[in-house]
């Protein structure tokens, strides 16, 4: 895929697939989420998580994994008791769940964050 500069590709260097994790946390920030304490047992210590209802008790939750892995972000739709269970305990049920780790998983990720600020 040819290295694109608008929209979430231009977060990108070309060619090697790496994103720029402020860039995207600045984005989710501007978009109405919020970082949601990792205190639980679900993810691992040093992940962070950021989330926004969409509706009610249904979150859209990015995950951002502290880990050399190349799958560094995991975005989910589910559904939790409250924002306040996020990142302590699993999700009541998960209706959407992406590894992001390549730039046409991106892509996706931009439409999740334009159909969340309606």
């Amino acid at each position: 895929m040819p290295y694109r500069s608008e929209g979430l590709y231009g977060i990108f260097n070309p060619g090697i697939y790496h994103m720029d994790r402020q860039k995207i946390i600045k984005m989710l920030r501007l978009s109405q989420f919020i970082r949601v304490n990792n205190k639980g047992e679900w993810f691992e210590d040093g992940d962070v998580i950021y989330a926004k209802e969409i509706k009610m008790n249904i979150f859209l939750v990015f995950i951002f994994l502290n880990t050399s892995k190349k799958e560094n972000i995991k975005a989910l739709i589910a559904e939790f008791t409250d924002l306040k269970s996020i990142g302590k305990i699993k999700p009541l049920r998960t209706m959407f769940y992406l590894i992001m780790n390549e730039n046409k998983d991106f892509h996706c990720f931009e439409h999740l964050i334009k159909t969340s600020d309606f």
